[in-house]
């Protein structure tokens, strides 16, 4: 249930958005990285929901199941979805037919994939589970909830002290180096000025999520609720939209923002750069698709 505090438009997603925003590995498009990610996947799920309480060993081959029915959806019905996608951005910087709106969109779309992925995951289809927690494992969750928070804002005012926009730079110019693209220096200076033009604060995404959190632990609560089923679902369809509900200006802002950088980075590439982000989009839509047929 506890899921990163990260806004799927942010800007450090930049050219690895393409790839990284609609796929489940990081940092390359190599054959055995992807695989050996996306196969991780329903074991990261189930040790993420595990470590919230003390669950009885029916309850742990329970979560085992949803997990495993969810990874088998995922990869027989989101990937090959995820495949055509990047065909798509394939074609586009190869020819270069797109423009800011275009991309806006195409941040739209990874947008509505995850939230496509989030409602079809253990914690939105399996409501009767929820109902079925101790008082005694709602308190460990809520436990849970509380521990990883403080951790989170500790891990924000480190970040904070390091100077968040140098930071996050440095981190697009080595994961895009990763991908096999050495960002210019010019190409560096683009994406450091739609940096400063981003309106980010972390602490106040952080606090909205400690809310959802506060709001979930009620909720399960007062899980004898004849309405609980339908008040349930309805919050967890929240999770993915915090920003855009409570302040949609900010939220559209920042997504024209990175949908600016985008734009105008991928632009920017030479004719060497393009050769290997259309080469990378291409091999990883064939991995993604010959994963999906495994």
């Amino acid at each position: 249930m506890h899921y990163s505090h990260q806004n799927l438009a942010t800007p450090m997603r930049l050219l690895t958005i393409v790839v990284i925003a609609v796929m489940v590995a990081g940092c390359t498009t190599n054959s055995l990285v992807i695989r050996y990610f996306y196969s991780r996947m329903d074991n990261n799920l189930s040790a993420r929901i595990l470590a919230m309480a003390e669950f009885s060993d029916a309850q742990k081959r329970e979560i085992q199941q949803a997990v495993d029915d969810y990874s088998v959806w995922h990869r027989q019905n989101e990937l090959p979805r995820y495949a055509e996608f990047i065909g798509v951005l394939q074609e586009r910087v190869e020819t270069g037919q797109f423009d800011q709106q275009i991309v806006l969109d195409d941040l739209e779309t990874v947008r509505d994939f995850a939230k496509v992925g989030f409602l079809r995951s253990p914690f939105v289809q399996h409501t009767d589970f929820m109902k079925s927690l101790s008082d005694s494992q709602v308190d460990q969750v809520a436990a849970h909830f509380e521990k990883r928070d403080e951790a989170f804002q500790a891990w924000l005012e480190k970040q904070k002290s390091e100077g968040g926009n140098k930071r996050r730079l440095k981190s697009i110019v080595k994961n895009t180096r990763r991908f096999g693209i050495n960002l210019s220096e010019e190409q560096q200076q683009i994406i450091a000025t739609g940096l400063n033009r981003y309106d980010n604060d972390p602490m106040e995404r952080h606090l909205l999520w400690n809310q959802w959190e506060q709001e979930l632990i009620v909720l399960l609560q007062n899980r004898v609720d004849p309405d609980f089923d339908a008040n349930l679902t309805q919050h967890l369809q929240q999770y993915q939209d915090q920003m855009r509900i409570h302040n949609p200006k900010r939220d559209l802002h920042n997504r024209k923002v990175s949908a600016q950088i985008i734009h105008d980075v991928v632009h920017n590439l030479d004719p060497r750069q393009k050769r290997i982000l259309v080469a990378k989009l291409d091999e990883t839509r064939r991995i993604l698709l010959r994963i999906s047929s495994s």
